[in-house]
């Protein structure tokens, strides 16, 4: 009988730590909420495309680069061709779909949309 039962709580023990894994949620950073296609609300040749990679494309130049969120929790923007570095102060709605762009240097205020 204590055969079977010390089977019994290491088979249980065996499925706990086997499934405890299935259940825990990664949370997503938001690098990750970025990655995708984004087409700017009022010009439709303006694109950015972020990868999950870090990299990206601004499809209305066709120029690569990489991106990330700074210290000051602001979207940077390097173009590897020129070596032009972009920053941005950014906001995504609860939905992951629409991104606010604001240039820190000129204020300047772009809508994208999650295509």
């Amino acid at each position: 009988m204590k055969k079977y039962l010390l089977l019994l709580v290491v088979f249980f023990l065996l499925i706990s730590f086997l499934l405890c894994g299935c259940f825990i949620s990664e949370e997503k950073t938001v690098s990750d909420s970025l990655v995708g296609t984004w087409r700017d609300e009022d010009s439709n040749y303006r694109m950015f495309k972020f990868f999950e990679d870090g990299t990206c494309l601004i499809t209305s130049s066709e120029l690569e680069g990489t991106f990330y969120i700074n210290a000051e929790d602001q979207l940077v923007v390097n173009q590897t061709y020129n070596s032009v570095t972009y920053v941005y102060e950014y906001s995504l709605n609860l939905n992951n779909d629409r991104l606010v762009l604001t240039d820190a240097d000129s204020f300047d205020v772009h809508v994208f949309i999650r295509q």
